[in-house]
């Protein structure tokens, strides 16, 4: 246990997260390395960290979260990386159950995720799967050929199951492990804030007509996507028409969204951008 531990690096993506980040780090051991990609530059997190000997913070141009994780990943040298989001704890017996089923599996595995379900001693709680969530993902490096891994085309949403599906294209294998202490406080790696939302919401929909031409084909992608279009611009109208100031703004951008990803335009948008 202590040498998988030591031959871990867990890497971080920040964005505004000092309101969270360091319960996330404190719960994480002190034997293994931790690379904190911080997208929103801000120097003071680096100080604040910089008495911690197995921590380093990279201060970087945000360009989304698959492109921070490729930059992680490049300056990784462990056989494992842990991709961990801000607003996740993890229990003392999670990482004992992963190393459990690293055994198990006999190092035949590309990624392992760890689940809160609670499964009995007659069931196996190594269960193998198409995909991870990204919030709390252990990845066996020495599986994979190249350290670039995520579409850095997405900025939010998506890129997770799009890693995932790339995986599985490769023969990678997935694998959930069960009975993990873990908690994820949803939507906390950034402080809430309404321009957030409305950011979040861009990218979701600019995200989701992106994944589903990239897998399914640009035709299915805008079968998949009309609901959302058409029901987005109808609250559009319905808030301009009520003067319901934030709705229309909220529907404005996740139509331009839609239309920007159907365009072939990069998913631009960023949180100063928002008036």
């Amino acid at each position: 246990m202590n040498s998988f531990i030591k031959n871990l690096t867990f890497l971080l993506v920040t964005y505004k997260s000092d309101h969270i980040i360091h319960k996330c780090i404190e719960e994480l051991p002190k034997e293994s390395k931790i690379i904190i990609i911080e997208n929103s530059k801000n120097s003071n997190l680096a100080e604040q960290f910089k008495n911690n000997d197995n921590l380093k913070v990279i201060l970087n141009e945000n360009m989304g979260y698959g492109q921070a994780i490729n930059i992680g990943l490049s300056k990784i040298d462990t056989n494992y990386v842990f991709l961990i989001s801000p607003d996740v704890l993890l229990g003392s017996n999670t990482l004992k159950s992963i190393f459990k089923a690293i055994n198990t599996l006999k190092n035949n595995f590309t990624v392992i995720g760890p689940i809160n379900t609670e499964i009995n001693n007659n069931k196996n709680s190594i269960i193998e799967e198409s995909i991870s969530s990204g919030h709390a993902m252990l990845i066996n490096l020495d599986n994979i050929k190249s350290k670039k891994l995520f579409d850095e085309n997405f900025f939010l949403f998506y890129d997770d199951i799009d890693f995932c599906i790339e995986i599985k294209k490769n023969n990678g294998k997935i694998y959930t492990v069960g009975n993990c202490d873990i908690k994820h406080y949803g939507k906390n790696s950034t402080q809430y804030s309404f321009k957030v939302e409305v950011l979040r919401n861009y990218h979701y929909y600019w995200s989701h007509f992106y994944f589903h031409k990239k897998h399914n084909g640009i035709l299915l992608a805008y079968i998949n996507s009309s609901k959302k279009f058409f029901g987005s611009l109808s609250q559009y109208f319905f808030a301009l028409i009520l003067f319901k100031r934030k709705k229309k703004y909220m529907n404005k951008y996740k139509v331009l969204g839609l239309v920007n990803s159907m365009l072939g335009k990069p998913a631009s948008l960023r949180l100063e951008d928002l008036i």
